[in-house]
């Protein structure tokens, strides 16, 4: 039998998704911190790390005033940034756990961020960080990464979340398109979501799900696509959608709020994707019986990462407070108003292994 949890038994509302508006509606919100610090934009963790850091570090401060932070995460690049960010400022002693489950054991120490292939390391991590002078107490904030971390541990049930991104896009495109085939569509999707077309989508699930659906509808070839891509003809979104011709009428509908939303520097520019996401999602949790298998576990459903939990629970027995931060829009992750719908970090889910 598994047991269940919730992340907000660790977060406790202390928690920052896209927006960088805290769960905990007595911390500041984003309108508050852009006018403190001058910021004209709304910093995202992978493009602006420094102002990223900077705005959660206020959000943090009027908490009380913490001097270390430990960050614990699952990409050398994203997590790995914001950790170096915050090792920038100078204002913290700051630690960083970066884990992706891998065959091969290993744990490597690169400057302060230790770097792990086995999720089971973390309380091993967590005693050579104490031994090595870190210790976790009152004037540490912890942040943990929700996804492909706290949730769904990347190299090891990470493609549940997959998943439930993927259903959400297939439930859009199936109501666009009465005849649709989902291995078509995968394969476009595959394409679009490489590093090779970050220049055009920025590694944003809500730019990659749409120029998916265009192509799939025809108005653009993928050959025509990644030869303008080339050519530099497709430099942007904007762009993208100038270069098609689309027929479908329901399509054009949902592409034009998205350029609106672009123009508008929007950075959830397809909210339709991001609230069939928080559905599928939801219904990823805890939704099969116990005595499944574990590798359909792994792969289907969404769970928490025992290990990081373990972590969450350490800290707050030290008088740490946890933060979790995610860089999904909240529209993924809390329902729309009168939804019966609980918000992902009050839903019950199996912690994983048991």
């Amino acid at each position: 039998m598994y047991k269940r949890a919730k992340l907000n038994d660790i977060y406790e509302d202390y928690i920052v998704f896209r927006e960088l508006n805290p769960i905990k509606k007595s911390l500041p919100q984003f309108n508050e911190i852009q006018s403190k610090l001058g910021f004209s934009h709304l910093p995202r963790k992978k493009e602006n790390p420094l102002d990223y850091v900077k705005a959660l570090s206020y959000i943090f401060q009027s908490v009380r005033p913490f001097q270390k932070i430990l960050y614990i995460g699952d990409t050398n690049m994203s997590d790995g940034g914001v950790i170096k960010a915050f090792t920038a400022l100078r204002t913290y002693q700051i630690v960083g756990i970066i884990t992706q489950e891998e065959k091969e054991n290993k744990i490597e120490f690169e400057g302060n961020i230790v770097k792990s292939t086995k999720w089971m390391n973390m309380k091993h991590i967590l005693k050579m960080v104490e031994d090595n002078g870190f210790h976790i107490d009152y004037n540490t904030v912890v942040i943990i990464d929700i996804d492909k971390t706290f949730i769904g541990a990347r190299g090891r049930n990470d493609k549940a979340i997959d998943n439930a991104r993927m259903d959400a896009i297939i439930s859009i495109a199936k109501k666009i398109f009465p005849s649709f085939d989902r291995e078509t569509f995968s394969q476009i999707y595959s394409t679009i979501n490489a590093k090779k077309f970050y220049p055009l989508t920025n590694d944003n699930q809500d730019i990659v799900s749409i120029i998916s659906i265009v192509i799939y509808s025809g108005a653009i070839s993928l050959k025509q696509f990644e030869k303008a891509f080339e050519l530099g003809i497709i430099k942007n979104p904007i762009s993208f959608f100038g270069s098609c011709k689309i027929k479908n009428e329901l399509l054009e509908n949902i592409v034009e709020n998205v350029k609106n939303n672009i123009k508008m520097k929007n950075p959830t520019p397809f909210p339709t994707f991001r609230n069939e996401e928080f559905k599928s999602t939801i219904e990823r949790m805890d939704f099969l019986p116990d005595n499944t298998p574990k590798e359909k576990l792994l792969k289907e459903e969404i769970m928490i990462t025992k290990e990081v939990y373990e972590a969450g629970e350490i800290a707050k027995m030290n008088k740490a407070v946890v933060f979790g931060v995610s860089d999904k829009p909240i529209l993924s992750s809390v329902p729309k108003v009168y939804s019966l719908l609980k918000p992902i970090y009050e839903k019950e889910m199996k912690l994983y292994p048991v």
